[in-house]
């Protein structure tokens, strides 16, 4: 209610002394309208007045557990941190449309945004650096409202883990030039996969770009308990009213390596002789998905094809969490479970006999073994595969051997991968001004990532699989499949 009870500390000494601040000392002040559950703000003031001179100076310490900390990293020499092994995902964020608590719900004004503009630009600007430019000025001061950020998010399976040893290396710069009365700094944001949260102050930003070192130590620093530097979900750098150097517009630039990272694809002149031909036949399927909440996006499926060189589809997407895509593929990896095998019996004509499960929840691939010393084993049946809950029965020839064994593997490559390294052309049509999203996998499972950006009208459109436009390690000869969302 931002009403306020002032209370005097008497006896302060240079010596740490603990004061009580109970209800029953502040029902004192009998200010009907203060509650003490919950307390919103705690300051603690001295003035010309408890200082006993109007030209007092000194210094006041406080002590309490459970302050919100900020440590500060330090500049260093070492380069910035190679993350081409977990591909983050670059991204921006911005304050809710209304104050309250909890997720971000729609807008109810027709077209209106669900945040506040205060990021008015954001660009990547390869895998190896990213920007936003900020204007406070779009966010609102109630509910906290005044601030932006840029963000590194990693998935679950590919987790930032910090150590001591190398931490976790960000180049950072700004457009702004600070003062000494008023710095240039930034907040970088840790949340780990359990959603705990460190943050740190990074000061005295300048355009000059600074590498700065976040260690183990320095995270967990702050305080928070439970939280795992070795599970790090997100890296948010944010820039608020308090942090902008007494202006509120400006530009945020980050510099990292080996992020993912979206090419932009320009249309060209449609030439049906320089689309590129598809060697395999790869069959065309269709998906309709979501990132979070109930999968209501549709689309044609199966695509509609009337020859072996078009396909097309319609789709709709109902809100911002439902995408589709059409695929089409050469080969795949397979994972399978764990074979077991349940039941071994010896049969006098025809030897042993045995029956193999697959176990409930996965299929199994796998070759049947054999050996007479338990050393040497050589196969006794192949490439053996079984679906969910499927079993095979198997007769051993007579005196193959007197030990069996199981030979498993938790994933296979089936099909033939194709080579793109001449890079991949096509012809797209679809609405004017919008973008697709044109993403390739190779054999290993990492993915090269594509803008298309549509006119409404048939264009070609070439995927350049250089360096500059693919995650480290991409191997272009060998392509498993290409998906357009």
């Amino acid at each position: 209610n931002q009403k306020k009870i002032t209370i005097v500390l008497k006896n302060v000494t240079a010596t740490s002394q603990s004061y009580e601040i109970t209800k029953a000392l502040l029902d004192q002040a009998t200010y009907a309208e203060f509650f003490t559950n919950p307390i919103q703000l705690l300051s603690v003031v001295t003035n010309d007045v408890t200082a006993g001179s109007p030209t007092a100076q000194g210094r006041v310490t406080v002590t309490a557990q459970g302050w919100n900390y900020y440590p500060e990293p330090s500049t260093t020499a070492n380069p910035v941190t190679n993350l081409a092994a977990l591909q983050p995902v670059a991204g921006e964020m911005e304050p809710c449309w209304t104050a309250a608590s909890g997720d971000c719900p729609d807008n109810p004004t027709p077209g209106a945004s669900k945040t506040l503009n205060t990021v008015t630009a954001f660009t990547q600007f390869s895998k190896d650096a990213l920007s936003f430019t900020y204007d406070l000025g779009n966010g609102l001061a109630d509910g906290f409202r005044l601030w932006a950020s840029g963000a590194l998010n990693f998935d679950a399976k590919h987790l930032l883990s910090i150590d001591n040893t190398n931490g976790f290396v960000l180049g950072l710069s700004t457009s702004k030039s600070g003062t000494s009365d008023a710095p240039n700094k930034v907040k970088i944001t840790f949340v780990d996969a359990a959603k705990k949260e460190v943050s740190v102050l990074v000061p005295n930003l300048s355009s000059v770009v600074q590498n700065f070192l976040f260690t183990k130590d320095l995270l967990n620093a702050a305080g928070v308990v439970g939280f795992d530097p070795a599970k790090i979900m997100s890296v948010i750098i944010t820039v608020d009213d308090k942090l902008a150097a007494g202006s509120t517009t400006g530009t945020i630039n980050v510099f990292t390596d080996e992020i993912a990272y979206i090419s932009r694809v320009n249309p060209a002149t449609h030439d049906a002789t320089k689309v590129t031909p598809l060697t395999g036949f790869p069959a065309i399927a269709a998906v309709s998905e979501t990132v979070g909440g109930a999968r209501n996006g549709t689309i044609t499926t199966p695509p509609r094809q009337p020859d072996p060189n078009h396909f097309s589809f319609d789709y709709t997407l109902a809100d911002l969490d439902d995408f589709v895509y059409a695929q089409t593929g050469w080969s795949y990896t397979g994972t399978f479970g764990v074979p077991t095998m349940n039941m071994v019996k010896y049969d006098v004509l025809n030897g042993s006999q045995y029956s193999i499960d697959s176990p409930a929840d996965a299929g199994a691939y796998f070759d049947i073994q054999y050996s007479n010393d338990l050393t040497h084993w050589s196969t006794a049946l192949a490439n053996v595969t079984l679906n969910k809950g499927q079993s095979v029965i198997w007769t051993a020839p007579a005196g193959q051997g007197q030990y069996y064994r199981l030979a498993y593997q938790t994933q296979a490559q089936f099909g033939t991968p194709v080579d793109l390294s001449a890079g991949l052309t096509l012809a797209v049509n679809g609405p004017a001004n919008q973008r697709l999203k044109a993403e390739v996998i190779d054999a290993n499972g990492l993915k090269a990532a594509f803008w298309i950006y549509l006119t409404g009208s048939s264009m070609n459109y070439t995927l350049d699989f250089k360096d500059a436009n693919v995650p480290q390690g991409f191997d272009k000869t060998k392509v498993d499949e290409a998906l357009g969302k």
